[in-house]
This record gives structure tokens, C-alpha cells and sequence, in this order.
């Protein structure tokens, strides 16, 4: 029998502003992925929250923007084993769609958050398999 290992969840929030089309996302600034964008997210803490809770957290300690678990819904499930070089991460694609733009209230040690045009977002340059989940945000909006 396969000695079955380690998985881990975590959940990644795409943030969407329709007036201006733009997006809210990080520029990494540790490896894996160095300098790339990224939907913002991280890892549940498993036993404290559910994956939306994750995903609210995660999205408000990158960015310093709040959202509420009704302005967010389902996006995609991405769980290839080779997605994140650290290891078997599951990860859970949300998204949220706002019509005006909103202040970005911090800056983290760990990223920068940034307002990236849509049109100008290169999905071969995104971290992880986000290229998959841009894909899945360009037909939500």
C-alpha cells in the first residue's frame, strides 16, 4: 500500500474592481516565486477556520482589505500535485467583484499589494498555476 502524505488547503482570492478593471493582487516578495503577482491566499490553519474564513484572512494580512464572507463566492479548485513547489497543496479560488475601487489600507513584510489593469496582466508571469486561476476570473466579470 502507498504510504499516502501530506496534504495541505489552502485558498487564494481574486478581487475585482469594475469601474477602473482592475484587479487586486500581490507582487511576492519571497520564494516560491519572487517578484512574480499573485492572487492573494495562504494556507488554512486547520482546526481554527473554514476555507472561507482562510481565504477572508489571508486576503485581509496581504492586503489590509476587508471583505465579508457574503461578497465572496466559489471560483475554481486547483490540486495538482507539481502546483506549488513546496509540496501537495490543494487550493480554492474565490473571487470578489466590487464597482468602485478602495484604498489599500497596508503593506506586509511578506507582499506588496498592487492594482493591476486586467488588460495588462500576463498570465505566463503569474505565480503557481494562478495563470488557471486568471483564466477562471476573465470568464466571471
Amino acid at each position: 500500500m502507498e504510504k499516502l502524505g501530506l496534504v495541505q488547503i489552502a485558498a487564494s482570492l481574486a478581487f475585482f474592481v469594475r469601474e477602473d478593471n482592475t484587479s487586486l493582487m500581490i507582487k511576492r516578495r519571497w520564494e516560491p516565486y519572487k517578484d512574480k503577482l499573485a492572487f492573494p491566499g495562504g494556507f488554512m490553519e486547520s482546526g481554527k477556520e473554514d476555507i472561507y474564513q482562510t481565504a477572508i484572512r489571508e486576503f485581509y494580512e496581504e492586503t489590509g482589505v476587508s471583505v465579508e464572507k457574503y461578497q465572496i463566492s466559489l471560483l475554481d479548485i486547483r490540486s495538482s500535485p507539481s502546483r506549488d513547489p513546496r509540496g501537495h497543496v490543494i487550493d480554492v479560488g474565490f473571487l470578489c467583484i466590487v464597482e468602485k475601487p478602495i484604498k489599500i489600507l497596508e503593506i506586509t513584510d511578506e507582499t506588496l499589494p498592487v492594482w493591476v489593469p486586467i488588460d495588462e496582466i500576463n498570465p505566463d508571469d503569474l505565480a503557481f498555476d494562478h495563470k488557471s486561476m486568471f483564466e477562471s476570473v476573465k470568464s466571471q466579470i
